[in-house]
């Protein structure tokens, strides 16, 4: 994540889901929400592997 001039914190499309949700988990909810294909970061053990891996961007063409 970037920091833009007034100190917040951007989350931008290279950006791995696994550490945005680490800092903001409420939008794991959020994600699941917007598509069923999100349904899979209910598995702890695909939520450990693949958003590590799976950028903003990577999830952007996922949900699609």
């Amino acid at each position: 994540m970037t920091v833009d001039s007034h100190n917040r914190e951007l989350i931008t499309a290279a950006d791995k889901i696994y550490d945005i949700i680490k800092i903001h988990p409420e939008l794991k909810e959020v994600l699941i929400n917007l598509s069923p294909k999100f349904n899979k970061l209910n598995n702890t053990l695909l939520f450990n592997i693949a958003t590590r891996r799976t950028t903003v961007r990577d999830a952007a063409g996922v949900a699609k």
